[in-house]
């Protein structure tokens, strides 16, 4: 399967908020970082007040039949701390964290996710831990409900 649109799309997506324009650490728009769809670690995410999400859910149709094969692609930017520069900034607001982009694939048939659903863990370094679950539901009119849930499982 061709995946150029679709991976134009996830990356806006994905940078969206990461770093607006002008694309430099240090203009003032950039000085304070926010992303949607942040997934902070779940002991985390469940101590903050209010409470920060841990997980995504999404769920999708699927006209195909039981024989079908899924192209799954998961891709997500992880935080990587900056060492602290030399000289020292003269003002800490100007430290720039950078993310590095992180995808996971998986090829998967249809008939064996209405059969069980599939769990696992994606390793992207040894401090990240990624759940997947990703479950399908056979529907009347002969489509399928797919079930996808992420979560940062890291400690």
């Amino acid at each position: 399967m061709n995946f150029d649109g679709a991976e134009k799309i996830a990356a806006a997506i994905l940078y969206e908020g990461y770093i607006l324009y002008p694309y430099r650490p240090t203009a003032i728009k950039n000085r304070q970082r926010w992303n949607f769809g942040t997934l902070y670690p779940k002991v985390y995410a469940q101590a903050q007040r209010p409470e920060e999400p841990f997980r995504l859910v999404a769920e999708c149709l699927v006209a195909a039949d039981e024989t079908a094969s899924l192209d799954l692609r998961l891709r997500f930017l992880q935080l990587v701390r900056q060492e602290q520069t030399v000289p020292p900034l003269t003002d800490p607001s100007l430290a720039w964290d950078e993310a590095v982009e992180r995808t996971s694939e998986a090829n998967l048939r249809i008939h064996e996710l209405l059969t069980s659903p599939l769990s696992l863990t994606v390793a992207a370094t040894p401090e990240l831990q990624i759940a997947l679950t990703i479950a399908a539901q056979k529907l009347e009119d002969g489509s399928c409900k797919l079930h996808l849930e992420v979560q940062n499982a890291s400690p």
